[in-house]
C-alpha cells in the first residue's frame, strides 16, 4: 500500500501511467477498427469517406480532414504537419467504431443527460466550461468572432452561441450568458440527443475540451484586443455628448452585426448614461438587433401602404423562398428575416430591403429573383 501511494503522488509516475493507458486505449481501438469486416459500410454510418484502393479513411474533424490509413491505423491531418494528440486519435477511432448512422434528432441535451454525465460533470465543467467562461464569459460576442475561424456557426441561443460540426454526425453547441456587476457569466455546452449513438461520455469530455482550448489558443495572449480595438475605434470618433447615442449604436451594429451587451455597457460608460437608458434605446428602435443575425438581413415592410398593396403576399413568398419565418435566422446564418413598421418608401409600396438595398413595387413572382441576385 505505501508503494502504491508513493507512485500516485509522483507527477512523473502519473504522467507515465497516463501515457501507458492512452497507448493501450489507442491500440485496442485500432484492433477494434481492424476487426470490422465491412469498413465501407461503417464509414457510411460515420459520415466518413473510404478508399478501398488506398486503404484510407477520410474523416472531417473540427474544420479539418483527418486521414486514417489501414491496416496500420496511422492518423494524420490533411494539409498539416501538426501531429494529432493521442487522446484525439483515440476519440476519432472510437467515433468510427461506435457510429450507428442514426440521424440527428433535433432534440438538445446537456452533458448531465449523457450516461453517467451527472457523476462526471464536475470534471467536465473544469475541463471545458471553466476555460470557456474564463476567456469569453465577460465578452460573449468575442466567442462568435473567434469561432468563425474554426468553422463555428453563430446560433440563436443565450447571449452568444456557436455550433461546431465537430464530427460528421456530432454537432456541439457552446452557449454563453454574459455576466454583470451582480451576476457572474454562465455557460453551457449542449448536444443533439443522438450523440450517444456515436461517442461515449468520456469521449464527449475530450471533444469539448479540445474545442474550447482550440478557441482559447486561437485568440492568443490578449484575447479581446482585436474586438476591443474595434469598439474603441468607434468611440474615439465621438465626444461624450449624449446626443450621439444612436449614431454610436448604429456604428457598433454595422461593425458587429448586432449590439453585444458588453458593447452597450461600454457605450453607457462612455456617455455617462445608465445601462438601462442605452438598453431602452436599443430595444425601442426596430433597426437595432440584440442577437447576432444572418449574414444577409431581409426586411419586409408591414406599413399601411405596403399592407394595402399586397405586403402580406410578399412576406409569405419571402418566407417560402428562405425556408424561415419572420423573426427567424437560417440555421446556417445565411439569412435573417424580419418585418418592419415602415421603410419610409411608401410611394414604392410594397417594399422590401435586403441589407442596404430597397426593392419596390414588388410582386410575389419577383421575390425569388431578388433573393437570388441581392447581396
Amino acid at each position: 500500500m505505501p508503494k502504491k501511494s508513493r507512485i500516485l503522488s509522483d507527477p512523473k509516475s502519473r504522467e507515465y501511467g497516463y501515457d501507458k493507458a492512452y497507448k493501450l486505449a489507442y491500440r485496442l481501438a485500432g484492433e477494434q477498427l481492424a476487426q470490422i469486416k465491412d469498413v465501407k459500410a461503417q464509414c457510411l454510418k460515420a459520415g466518413a469517406g473510404y478508399s478501398q484502393a488506398k486503404q484510407l479513411i477520410t474523416l472531417d474533424y473540427l474544420n479539418q480532414s483527418a486521414l486514417i490509413s489501414l491496416p496500420d491505423i496511422e492518423i494524420s491531418l490533411l494539409d498539416s504537419e501538426e501531429p494529432v494528440p493521442i487522446r484525439e486519435k483515440i476519440l476519432l477511432l472510437h467515433y468510427l467504431i461506435s457510429a450507428k448512422g442514426i440521424p440527428l434528432s433535433n432534440q438538445m441535451i446537456t452533458y448531465k443527460e449523457l450516461p453517467g454525465g451527472a457523476n462526471y460533470f464536475p470534471s467536465f465543467a473544469g475541463r471545458a466550461i471553466k476555460p470557456l467562461l474564463d476567456y469569453f464569459g465577460r465578452e460573449p460576442y468575442r466567442l462568435i468572432e473567434v469561432a468563425k475561424k474554426l468553422g463555428g456557426v453563430s446560433t440563436q441561443c443565450g447571449d452568444a452561441a456557436v455550433t461546431f460540426k465537430a464530427l460528421p454526425r456530432v454537432p456541439v453547441t457552446l452557449v454563453l450568458w454574459g455576466g454583470d456587476d451582480e451576476f457572474p457569466p454562465r455557460g453551457s455546452i449542449v448536444f443533439d440527443r443522438s450523440i450517444t449513438d456515436y461517442l461515449a461520455t468520456e469521449d464527449v469530455n475530450v471533444l469539448c475540451e479540445t474545442i474550447v482550448w482550440s478557441l482559447v489558443k486561437s485568440v492568443g495572449n490578449n484575447p479581446g484586443q482585436g474586438i476591443k480595438d474595434k469598439l474603441d475605434g468607434i468611440l474615439a470618433c465621438y465626444s461624450n455628448d449624449k446626443s450621439d447615442l444612436i449614431p454610436i449604436l448604429q456604428e457598433i451594429q454595422e461593425a458587429f452585426g448586432y449590439l453585444p451587451r458588453e458593447a452597450m455597457q461600454a457605450v453607457a460608460r462612455f456617455l455617462r448614461l445608465a445601462d438601462s437608458t442605452v438598453y431602452g434605446t436599443a430595444t425601442f428602435y426596430t433597426q437595432f438587433k440584440l442577437k447576432p443575425g444572418g449574414r444577409r438581413r431581409i426586411m419586409v415592410c408591414r406599413g399601411t401602404a405596403c399592407h394595402a398593396c399586397g405586403g402580406v403576399r410578399i412576406l409569405s413568398e419571402t418566407e417560402k423562398q428562405l425556408g424561415i419565418k419572420s423573426g427567424e435566422t437560417a440555421a446556417d446564418q445565411s439569412n435573417s428575416l424580419e418585418t418592419i413598421a415602415c421603410l419610409g418608401a411608401c410611394s414604392l409600396a410594397p417594399v422590401m430591403m435586403v441589407n442596404h438595398s430597397i426593392y419596390g413595387r414588388l410582386k410575389a413572382a419577383k421575390v425569388k429573383q431578388i433573393l437570388k441576385e441581392a447581396k
